[in-house]
């Protein structure tokens, strides 16, 4: 096993693509929401649209060598990747999808690690019996001024995070 993952914070990486490039080990994924919803005011703000317009959301737990290392739901506006629920396969980049079928470049990476509460669902996923997990929240913007935004829930142990400058 060559845990931890390193996330560099310097650019935007997918988890799928570190894993592939740096390690052995192996990354499946279970998708637990695939759908469009309406955006709420919450939301609304950070992917600079109005409440209620329909975005994507996807939500998946991700298992490095089958145990359980993360939660990420993210949410990206509706009319910019009509059609991706089709298209999206649990054990492939997420990213890549949207760089190769859809064409978006991500121009900016915006992430901030905080410490969140997490609810008995969050709990029973991750297999933990803490209260309070680490998540980073990231907004990316792409070309065509699309804005994702996404709340990964993650146990720490599994990471480790570098910032090199230079």
């Amino acid at each position: 096993m060559t845990l931890p993952i390193v996330k560099n914070l310097n650019y935007f990486e997918s988890l799928f693509n570190i894993v592939k490039k740096d390690s052995n080990d192996v990354l499946t994924t279970i998708v637990i929401k695939n759908n469009v919803i309406e955006a709420n005011k919450k939301l609304a703000v950070i992917l600079k649209i109005p409440i209620a317009t329909e975005i994507y959301e996807l939500q998946r737990l991700r298992f490095i060598n089958n145990h359980p290392m993360t939660i990420e739901h993210l949410y990206i506006p509706w009319n910019y990747v009509k059609g991706i629920g089709l298209l999206y396969k649990e054990n492939l980049s997420f990213h890549d999808l949207l760089k190769h079928n859809f064409k978006f470049e991500i121009l900016n990476c915006n992430e901030e690690i905080i410490v969140n509460k997490i609810n008995h669902i969050q709990i029973e996923l991750l297999k933990t019996s803490r209260k309070e997990l680490p998540m980073i929240k990231c907004i990316n913007d792409y070309s065509d001024n699309m804005i994702e935004y996404s709340e990964n829930i993650f146990l720490p142990e599994l990471y480790r995070f570098q910032n090199i400058t230079g």
